[in-house]
């Protein structure tokens, strides 16, 4: 890393070096590496080529290659449950944040008795002795509904003031006095019920989240979901007594019996916090799943049984209710559920355990207008033996490791190595090109001999040349999804290695929640941190382009930034961005992981003035097309390989799933005009990239993947690859497009703003043809009532703090790429309207 601080203090005192051609030097001594092996290559089973979807077998395959076998009963209620409490006549409620709402099941028919929608809803649900008042936080709306439940059927009979979203919920055991965390306002609020008058609000740490209260009523406990702390507070004199060290971003907890033991479900070390409430200490720490190695089980939830000698634990991450025995602090077993479990409770009057799966079944149902969703489940398993434990245990265990499945033998030679820690002998230098928000259907509708369908193809090869001539040069795959739905999440996956809790339950709330930024917000960050963090820490060279970093993370990581590339910038040419790139790797800063963000292609949709959509995927195109053209050239472009891929699929349809996004891998080592077929994701390519570097895994989904060894051949051809221009010229939006005056209103200037983005990108390319909502993860089809404001505020925010710290530390000089604008301002561009 030395070297490549030394060539970036270089270039700060001599300035930009000219453009040069490449070494087309191919015959270069690794190349000796490259006789065809004499072993088989890998060949990818029938099950590396399912698509996800119901397997027939009682399983349902995932889009990461995983599987779900619940174990219980499952019930459709709104989308994305988060909480759930058993009510003393048997009765389940359930509160909901995607769609908002509460559901109310009869525990003993498993059925509905009756539901309250709600504009918004985020976690907090609460109920009294008596089980016929209920209390739901509202969120965005900063309310909570009070309402009475008549057989089963609740009606709001009023709503309570409150603020900064409110979160967890609970009641004083003489219930007179409602806890309410305010999640944005770093406070616990506690209103008098007679009057609905908030009385006090104690002071907490960062998020508040979740709330318990004593069963004197004297003290509450509350998570605080932005650190790593649980607060006590003094419920008569609503002051903090005390706070407590935990694990990362605690979320939901169970309080024995006795009031002695207080314990905590940390969501992003993967450990559950056992606190002495008395003495205010930690006394013991229990692991839910291998987290010394790795994080993403994502423990969300926990109950105690009524004699406090089991936890059950919802795993998110594991798809999955962790069970431990309390006496010892040992794991017991697992029992399988649903698609992302955030909510567990126990009636042992029936000996059953409730688990609501945020996700459910996993497999997206069709909306005609509101786009599409995944069904939350309210899940009932009947408590299990400790035989029945042990085989769910098993399953559980097969669901997670169903890509081992992938290979008909792992008895072959492969540039990818077969064991971690061992780095590629073939590949020495990977290239990470991420992009922004397509389908495969979108692009490659038009790619004969892909599984497409040309009826929502908008970009094909008229507007995306390189892309087409790299995906039938090289090797493209047909079955990759993302496990994102927006970029939101997609942002995270790209960098965190997996969409935490958090991350989740923005999505889940739409509006009603601000969006988190990738690595700018701090309880967005999961327990290892960014995949720049795991390089550095991991003595792996690296540079990044156009990706921004937490204020913690700079003294050590900022080094290894581009600050001259800049990072979100539509108004930069993507051919501008890729030569500063080509003039790093002249310059010799060329290590062995480098992170490009280039992401033209969202566009700025149909604003009117903005460059048009086609435009900005054709000048994404071209960029790709030079930066390939340039490595190809090169003299590392035999240790080589190239990862191109989206971010999310958020802005198109596909006709297999609406989460399928096309991805193309660029090497020697890469086989040449072949389509991968297996079924992969983004964790595939992560687990792929990591093993060719030696790297150990960062989360639970690039260790339970499998590398893409079908893409790879020990066989290379070296040739190269010559770019083609943008064949759309440099055109702006004229007025009136479809959705215009929507995209008037959004930030442009931040990532992640846009919440209708396929549905402009439609209509702008294919105008009077409905959008098949039906087929897309755009799940905006109507007007919400949005405040992005903030979040762009706190990403302009971060990167001008960069920027700053960077310039103070000789980091950056402070020039800037030319603007598109600057550009047609100096001739370079010539625009075909105005």
């Amino acid at each position: 890393m030395q070297r490549i601080l030394s060539l970036l203090l270089v270039l700060l005192l001599a300035g930009c070096a000219g453009s040069q051609t490449g070494d087309d030097s191919a015959a270069t001594a690794s190349q000796a590496q490259g006789v065809t092996s004499k072993k088989a290559e890998p060949v990818p089973t029938e099950t590396a080529l399912a698509h996800p979807g119901d397997a027939g077998d009682g399983s349902i395959v995932m889009v990461n290659g995983r599987t779900i076998t619940p174990a219980g009963q499952l019930l459709p209620v709104y989308n994305f449950p988060t909480n759930l409490l058993v009510l003393p006549s048997g009765d389940v409620v359930e509160s909901s944040m995607r769609t908002p709402g509460i559901n109310i099941v009869d525990g003993t028919a498993f059925a509905v008795l009756g539901a309250a929608a709600t504009d918004f809803a985020f976690h907090g649900l609460a109920a009294n002795a008596a089980g016929d008042k209920l209390w739901v936080s509202h969120g965005a709306e900063q309310t909570i509904g009070e309402y009475d439940v008549v057989a089963g059927v609740p009606t709001l009979s009023r709503t309570i003031p409150s603020m900064l979203t409110p979160a967890g919920l609970a009641l004083t055991p003489d219930e007179s006095r409602l806890l309410i965390c305010n999640s944005y306002g770093s406070g616990l609020q506690i209103v008098d019920l007679t009057t609905g008058v908030t009385d006090q609000v104690a002071p907490t740490n960062l998020y508040p989240y979740e709330v318990l209260v004593s069963a004197d009523g004297d003290e509450a406990y509350v998570s605080n979901w932005g650190d790593s702390t649980i607060t006590v507070i003094d419920v008569a004199q609503g002051e903090r007594l005390a706070d407590v060290e935990v694990g990362l971003h605690p979320e939901g907890m169970a309080l024995s019996s006795d009031g002695q033991r207080l314990y905590v479900a940390n969501a992003d070390n993967d450990t559950i916090s056992v606190v002495d409430v008395a003495a205010r200490e930690l006394l013991d720490t229990y692991e839910v799943y291998r987290s010394d190695e790795f994080f993403g089980a994502s423990p969300l939830d926990a109950a105690l049984s009524g004699d406090d000698a089991t936890l059950y634990v919802a795993a998110a991450g594991l798809n999955a209710v962790v069970v431990f025995n309390t006496a010892t602090g040992e794991q017991t077993g697992m029992i399988p559920t649903g698609y992302y479990p955030t909510a567990v409770a126990l009636d042992e009057s029936q000996s059953v355990l409730y688990v609501t799966n945020g996700k459910g079944g996993g497999i997206p149902s069709a909306k005609s207008k509101a786009g599409v969703s995944m069904n939350g489940t309210l899940e009932k398993i009947a408590l299990p033996t400790p035989t029945e434990l042990a085989d769910y245990t098993d399953q559980v265990m097969n669901n997670l490791t169903r890509t081992e499945l992938y290979w008909e033998t792992m008895d072959f030679e492969s540039p990818i190595p077969t064991e971690r820690g061992t780095p590629s002998q073939q590949i020495k230098h990977v290239v990470y090109i991420m992009r922004e928000n397509k389908t495969f259907d979108q692009v490659y509708g038009d790619f004969e001999g892909a599984e497409r369908d040309p009826s929502n193809l908008v970009f094909g090869a008229d507007y995306t040349p390189n892309g087409h001539n790299l995906a039938g040069q090289f090797t493209i795959c047909d079955n990759y999804y993302s496990e994102a739905n927006v970029s939101l999440q997609g942002h995270m996956w790209s960098i965190l290695m997996y969409s935490n809790d958090y991350d989740e339950k923005a999505w889940a709330a739409d509006s009603s929640y601000r969006y988190p930024l990738a690595n700018i917000e701090p309880a967005s960050c999961g327990g290892k941190g960014s995949i720049f963090r795991h390089l550095y820490n991991n003595g792996v060279e690296f540079r990044a382009y156009g990706q921004v970093l937490t204020l913690g993370d700079l003294p050590d990581l900022a080094p290894y930034f581009n600050f001259k590339y800049g990072f979100w910038n539509l108004g930069v040419s993507d051919e501008i961005k890729a030569g500063e790139i080509i003039r790093e790797w002249e310059a010799g800063i060329w290590p062995e992981f480098v992170y490009i963000s280039l992401h033209n292609d969202h566009s700025n949709g149909s604003d009117a003035g903005a460059p048009t959509p086609r435009y900005y995927v054709g000048d994404n195109d071209a960029g790709l097309g030079k930066l390939i053209d340039y490595i190809t050239h090169s003299d590392k472009w035999s240790e080589t390989a190239v990862f191109i891929l989206e971010d999310d699929p958020q802005s198109g349809a596909d006709h297999v799933d609406p989460h399928r996004s096309p991805v193309i891998v660029v090497s020697p080592w890469a086989k040449h005009g072949y389509i991968s077929s297996a079924l992969y994701s983004m964790s595939s390519i992560w687990m792929t990239i990591e093993m060719i570097l030696g790297l150990p895994p960062m989360a639970v989904y690039d260790e339970h993947t499998s590398p893409m060894y079908d893409v790879f051949t020990m066989t290379p051809d070296y040739g190269t690859y010559t770019a083609v221009p943008n064949p759309t010229p440099l055109e702006y939006n004229p007025k009136g497009l479809p959705l215009a005056d929507y995209s008037s209103k959004q930030r442009w200037d931040a990532p992640d703003q846009v919440r209708r983005l396929g549905e402009i990108v439609w209509g702008t390319m294919r105008p009077n043809e409905p959008f098949p909502a039906h087929l897309s993860v755009d799940s905006y089809a109507e007007d919400l009532d949005e405040d992005e404001e903030n979040d762009a505020d706190d990403y302009v925010g971060a990167v001008r703090a960069m920027q700053e710290y960077a310039l103070q530390r000789g980091l950056w000089n402070g020039e800037k790429l030319p603007t598109i604008r600057e550009m047609v301002e100096q001739g370079l561009l010539v625009p075909v309207n105005k």
